[in-house]
């Protein structure tokens, strides 16, 4: 009979580790939560939620994009800091 060890052995992986994957999906989700403002008060809108800020025009070419190239600097903690924000 062959004995399974109860628990992994060898180094934990660091928690810090383990969330760094979630960090794509948070920002996809963000995303997707400003997706519906308009691209007319797209920028005003990013900027009172501390977000860099931008034109109406380039709102208008991709909001998506829009949204996107402003979270790419922020960090993790950022990211749920501002996803946890009403």
């Amino acid at each position: 009979m062959i004995e399974m060890p109860l628990a992994l052995e060898g180094p934990r992986p660091q928690i810090a580790a383990m969330e760094k994957p979630l960090t794509p999906g948070l920002r996809t989700a963000i995303v997707e939560a400003f997706y519906p403002v308009s691209a007319n008060i797209l920028a005003d809108v990013c900027e009172g939620f501390g977000l860099a800020a931008g034109t109406r025009e380039e709102a208008f070419s991709s909001k998506q994009r829009y949204v996107s190239k402003r979270l790419v600097a922020l960090s993790r903690e950022a990211l749920m800091d501002l996803a946890r924000r009403p």
